[in-house]
C-alpha cells in the first residue's frame, strides 16, 4: 500500500478534503442544484475525483526517480508537460526519453524530491510559489519570481522573467547547478489561441466573468459545463502554451553552458478517464495516470560540463506567504 498513514488517518484527511469543498458550491447552492450539467460537474470534480484520489493514496504504489539525484548541470523544468506533448511539439537537438515522477502535482513533487535532502550546490530558480512551502533550507540559494515578475494581464509568471533570471543565476553562482522552474505549459493560457479563448470563454486567470461565483479556471469551466470546449480545443491551446515556454528555453540554452535536461514536476490530464471510477479529468489530480506521472528527460544535444561546488546556503529572505498564497489561487490550485 502507498499510504503509511493508515487506513482511518486516510479516511479523515480525505473527510476533511471532500466534504468542505463539496459544499462550497462554486457557483451557488441554487444554481448548482437546479442545473443538470453544472451539478454532475459539481460531483464529479469534488466527490467522484477526490474519491479516486483517496483510492490510489492508500491503494496504489506510486514509485518514481528523484530528479535532482540525477547527473545535469542545468536541470529545466516545464510545470505540467506531457510526455506525448513534448514529443510532438519540440524539435531540439538531444535525446528525449521517458520518466516517472514522484508525484502528479508540484506540491507533492516537491515533497517527495526536496524534503529531508540538502541540495547545497545548486540554486533554485523558480516562477511556482508551492517553492514557498517546500524549497527551505534544500537548496544554495533559491531565488523567487512570483512576487516582483507577475504579471496581472497573464495572470502568470511569464516565461520569459525564468530565462532572464536564470541567465542571471548563472552568472552569479557558476559553480552551481541550476533548478529552472517555468509555469508553463500549465494554464493560463498565454499564447494567442489562448488569450482568444480566455476572452472568449470571460475567463481570466483564475476569474470568472461572473464575478459574484467566486472564481473559476478553464478546467472547472469544463467540468461544470459552463463552457463549450471540446478536449481537442484543449489540446491545441495546451500545445501553444508548450510552444511559447519553449522559445524561450530555446533562449536560455544560448546563453548559459553544462549539461542541459529538460523534464517536468508532473504532466496534465486533458480529459482522459480516470479509476478505478470512470470519469473524465482535467489538469493534474493526485492520481498516478501515465498523463501524469510519465514526464519528458531530454538530454540537449551538446553542452561542456563545468565543475560545481557544494556550499553553505545562502541567507533566506522570507518570501511573502499571502503573495504566495494569492499566486496558487491565480492558478487554480486554491479556492
Amino acid at each position: 500500500m502507498y499510504s503509511e498513514e493508515g487506513l482511518v488517518p486516510l479516511l479523515i484527511k480525505g473527510y476533511k478534503e471532500v466534504v468542505p469543498n463539496w459544499l462550497k458550491f462554486r457557483y451557488g447552492a441554487r444554481r448548482t442544484l437546479s442545473d443538470p450539467a453544472i451539478l454532475r460537474g459539481h460531483i464529479d470534480q469534488y466527490l467522484l475525483r477526490q474519491l479516486n484520489v483517496l483510492y490510489h493514496n492508500y491503494f496504489t504504489e506510486q514509485t518514481g526517480e528523484n530528479f535532482l539525484d540525477k547527473d545535469w548541470d542545468n536541470l529545466v523544468l516545464l510545470d505540467a508537460c506531457r510526455y506525448d506533448a513534448f514529443e510532438r511539439t519540440v524539435t531540439l537537438d538531444g535525446e528525449l526519453d521517458s520518466i516517472m515522477s514522484l508525484g502528479s502535482k508540484s506540491a507533492t513533487f516537491m515533497e517527495r524530491n526536496f524534503s529531508g535532502n540538502e541540495y547545497h550546490d545548486t540554486v533554485y530558480v523558480t516562477a511556482n510559489s508551492y517553492a514557498a512551502t517546500y524549497a527551505r533550507d534544500v537548496f544554495h540559494d533559491v531565488i523567487t519570481l512570483w512576487d516582483d515578475d507577475w504579471d496581472e494581464e497573464l495572470q502568470a509568471v511569464p516565461p520569459e522573467a525564468v530565462t532572464r533570471a536564470a541567465v542571471e543565476a548563472h552568472e552569479k553562482y557558476p559553480d552551481k547547478r541550476l533548478l529552472i522552474h517555468y509555469m508553463q505549459p500549465h494554464a493560463p493560457w498565454i499564447g494567442d489561441k489562448g488569450k482568444q479563448f480566455i476572452e472568449d470563454n470571460g475567463l481570466r486567470g483564475a476569474n470568472s466573468k461572473y464575478p459574484d461565483e467566486q472564481t473559476i479556471d478553464t478546467y472547472s469551466a469544463v467540468f461544470h459545463n459552463l463552457i463549450d470546449c471540446t478536449d481537442e480545443e484543449l489540446v491545441e491551446i495546451y500545445d501553444e502554451n508548450l510552444e511559447v515556454v519553449m522559445e524561450c528555453v530555446k533562449d536560455l540554452l544560448s546563453k548559459i553552458d553544462g549539461k542541459t535536461v529538460l523534464s517536468a514536476d508532473h504532466g496534465e490530464m486533458l480529459g482522459e478517464t480516470s479509476h478505478p471510477i470512470p470519469i473524465s479529468c482535467y489538469g493534474h489530480p493526485e492520481v498516478p495516470t501515465d498523463e501524469l506521472r510519465r514526464v519528458p528527460w531530454f538530454v540537449v544535444a551538446g553542452g561542456s560540463r563545468r565543475t560545481v561546488v557544494s556550499e553553505p546556503p545562502k541567507e533566506e529572505t522570507t518570501a511573502d506567504a499571502d503573495v504566495a498564497e494569492e499566486r496558487l489561487r491565480a492558478l487554480g490550485y486554491k479556492e
